[in-house]
This record gives C-alpha cells, structure tokens and sequence, in this order.
C-alpha cells in the first residue's frame, strides 16, 4: 500500500513538472517586453517547493523564480526553440513535500496498527474473561457435584 501510494505521488509530481515547465514556455513567449522574465516565471509557481529557472541557447541562466536548487528536487528540462526564444526552461519540485507525504503516511500506518492491535487485544480480553468465568463455573459444579457425591457415598 505505501509503495503504491508512493508511486502515484510520484507520478503527480512529475506531471505537475511538466504542466510548470510548458506552462512556464508560454509565459516566456507571450511575456511583454519591459516586464521581467521573473514575473512571467513566478506567475506559473503555485507553491514555494516549486521552482523555474530560464537558461539561454549558452546555457548561461536568464532568469529564476521560486526554488532553484536541484538538490533533493524532482527535476524536469525541456529545451525551446521557438522563433527569438532559444533555451531551456528547468522546473523544479523539491522532494521534501514527497518525504513529508510519505512521513505523514507511515505515521497514519503505525497509528493504525496500534489501534489494531490495542483493540484486539480489548476483545480477546473480553472473551478470554468471559470464557475463564464459564470454566471456573463449572470447576465449581464439578467439585460441588464430588463433594456431594462423596457425602453420599460415605
């Protein structure tokens, strides 16, 4: 279950990058000129664990907005050559929002398990209390039942 539940939020995460890298190239290309192509990148960003940064053709960095480091981040690079736009747009999402999701989601296991296991062990304990009150029950007859028995006998 954890697996699987990690392996779609994965797979969220990486088609949320590429909506931000290709939602981020039309921001760049319909970006009027005078305005910052920070502006046009942050605009994309809907979260501070995400990040954007524009490099020219020379691979030399234009612009960022949000999180630019790539370490402990999900990465994604689409390169755009689109008539004076020459480049490569990298998206990024950190990692972090994975491992807090994934934290978060084995606490929630192992509150259930205790639960589990603390309310089981409550009806076990019931049943095994009203199960010993019918044997102790009839140790009582038994020995009643001899006692007479003997008196009789005697």
């Amino acid at each position: 279950m954890h697996l699987l539940m990690a392996r779609e939020y994965r797979l969220n995460v990486a088609q949320r990058l590429e909506m931000i890298a290709h939602n981020a190239e039309e921001a760049v290309e319909v970006n009027p000129p005078g305005r910052p192509l920070a502006s046009a990148l942050a605009s994309v960003l809907s979260s501070p664990d995400e990040g954007l940064v524009w490099f020219d053709a020379r691979g030399k960095q234009v612009a960022s907005s949000g999180m630019t480091a790539t370490d402990n981040a999900a990465v994604k690079q689409i390169v755009v050559h689109e008539g004076s736009l020459n480049g490569a747009i990298r998206a990024t999402i950190s990692n972090d929002r994975v491992a807090r999701f994934l934290r978060q989601l084995d606490l929630s296991f192992a509150a259930g398990t205790a639960i589990a296991i603390v309310a089981g062990g409550l009806v076990i304990t019931a049943f095994s209390v009203r199960s010993v009150a019918r044997v102790e029950s009839a140790f009582r007859r038994v020995h009643r039942f001899t006692g007479d028995a003997a008196h009789e006998l005697r």
